[in-house]
């Protein structure tokens, strides 16, 4: 109790002395008592000297006594302090302890949520990985079959341009040779035109393909009698169908149906629905088309008693570059544009196009409809009169072209009505003949070697006044794109002819540029 506090160590010791004097008073006064000196023990423990020892220590017990006293109490105290202590320790740490939990919670929660964001995220990139992958599947599949019908379009594209040369080339030198007779002259002119009439119509498919695919495509648009284009289409493919002994036929709704569009884009739709049923339609078979208004449209129906069309390939049946037969034992040419073409130019009238056939060897139905024109929206023309080829007399050509075959029709075809033709077979050569003769009008190739059309037509506006500058210009030219045409046009060329060129077009449009000069 006293080995913490020197004060209360240094009391023991006073009270350790005091006692041990008090005993030895004792033992001095027992002795005394044994001796028999009784009187001498009493005074001994009756004096003065020998209380005051037992009074010091009843003080030193009870400063002892109360000093433990107040120990205890501090001890009380300091016991309620640190038992409140203990409880706000305890209260503390349950806190901390509730906070860690928390803390705990909110930790394993958020790397629970993070856990399945990943897994999510995880799953997610899987998905896109495998969305990926199948489109990545189906892109190669899809290049493969484009890459099929391209290389089976180029096959066709080669047989049916050379399949026509081959007639054209025999029957030519056959001709030149000079050993046939009048009837097979006749045959060999007939299937020369024949021919080279279905190599510009092949070529200019590939070209409207072109056009359609750059969007390039310009309608002539203005109000137009179907009447008339269907029976101008009739008329070109009767022939066609007489030599298969094919019936065509028309029921044609005479009353005036009027629609808005452009009347050659609508002829070229007919005619390739009635070339293909012709086409495919056996000999003694029979072609129909009807006309006939609907509500406030018009349809245009070709039906055919012909092959038909398999199910399985019906749905292709207007895609580009797709036949039914793209063997090399198929029974009948074309190269698959036609009716991808028509449905284009349908669609850019307004109108649709669809087709029915209920299988091989059923026939086929197919259905153009259009809207009609509104009676105030229908602009009535005067119909155009057939009037003859305008004559080209005293007219000065200058025809160049480094083309000997195209330059030789061109003098041939402009000196049988009248014009006076000096030719050239360059650029170089045209601009030597300006030098020593003035034409009313020159028509010049563009594809030259050495200098183009572009460079001739700058040379020639950079002239003087006399030597020609002004001199109308016309490029015919085998670059038939709309962007072509507008560059000649402003190259300084007043008109652009595209090739193959209609006679009676050239001669016309030559006639009028003539005449505007003069």
């Amino acid at each position: 109790m006293t080995e913490d506090d020197p004060s209360k160590q240094e009391i023991v010791s006073v009270l350790q002395h005091t006692i041990q004097n008090k005993i030895d008073e004792l033992a001095q006064a027992i002795e005394l008592k044994k001796q028999g000196e009784s009187q001498a023990a009493l005074a001994i423990v009756e004096s003065e000297s020998g209380k005051k020892p037992m009074d010091e220590i009843r003080r030193i017990i009870n400063e002892l006594v109360q000093s433990e006293s107040d120990l205890r109490a501090r001890h009380v105290a300091e016991s309620s302090k640190s038992e409140r202590h203990a409880i706000l320790t305890l209260v503390l740490v349950g806190g901390l302890g509730l906070v860690m939990f928390v803390f705990f919670f909110v930790l394993v929660n958020r790397g629970m949520t993070e856990r399945a964001r990943l897994l999510d995220e995880e799953r997610r990139a899987h998905e896109r990985a495998e969305t990926a992958f199948q489109a990545e599947k189906d892109a190669r599949s899809e290049a493969e079959r484009a890459n099929r019908i391209k290389d089976e379009f180029l096959t066709t594209v080669s047989h049916e341009l050379r399949t026509p040369l081959t007639s054209m080339i025999g029957w030519s030198r056959m001709l030149r040779e000079g050993g046939l007779d009048e009837v097979r002259t006749a045959q060999a002119l007939e299937t020369i035109e024949r021919n080279a009439r279905s190599q510009a119509q092949l070529i200019e498919d590939l070209l409207d393909v072109g056009r359609i695919v750059s969007g390039k495509v310009r309608l002539d648009a203005q109000s137009v009698a179907l009447v008339p284009v269907i029976e101008a289409a009739i008329e070109a493919l009767r022939p066609a169908a007489e030599a298969k002994n094919i019936q065509l036929q028309a029921d044609l709704d005479l009353n005036a149906i009027l629609v808005s569009g452009d009347p050659e884009r609508l002829k070229q739709v007919v005619w390739n629905l009635l070339s293909n049923a012709i086409k495919f339609t056996p000999a003694h078979g029979r072609v129909h088309v009807t006309l006939q208004r609907t509500n406030s449209h018009v349809e245009i129906i070709v039906s055919d008693t012909g092959r038909g069309i398999s199910p399985a390939f019906l749905p292709h049946i207007f895609e580009r570059f797709r036949q039914a037969d793209s063997t090399s034992t198929r029974a009948t040419g074309g190269l698959g544009l036609g009716l991808a073409i028509s449905r284009h130019f349908v669609q850019m009238h307004g109108g649709t196009i669809h087709v029915v056939s209920h299988g091989v060897g059923k026939g086929s139905i197919f259905t153009i409809r259009l809207p009609i024109l509104s009676e105030q929206a229908a602009v009535r023309k005067e119909p155009r009169l057939n009037v003859n080829l305008p004559s080209l007399d005293n007219v000065r050509v200058l025809a160049v072209d480094d083309e000997p075959d195209t330059l030789n029709m061109l003098a041939t075809l402009l000196s049988q009505r009248g014009a006076q033709v000096q030719t050239a077979c360059s650029a170089e050569s045209a601009l030597t003949v300006l030098k020593t003769w003035k034409p009313d009008l020159i028509v010049a190739d563009i594809g030259m070697p050495g200098e183009d059309g572009y460079s001739l037509i700058t040379k020639i506006r950079a002239l003087d006044a006399e030597e020609g500058r002004d001199t109308p210009t016309i490029a015919l030219t085998a670059y038939a794109r709309v962007e072509d045409r507008m560059r000649t046009l402003a190259a300084g060329y007043q008109m652009h002819i595209a090739k193959p060129v209609d006679p009676s077009e050239l001669i016309t449009i030559v006639a009028s540029l003539a005449r505007a000069r003069a």
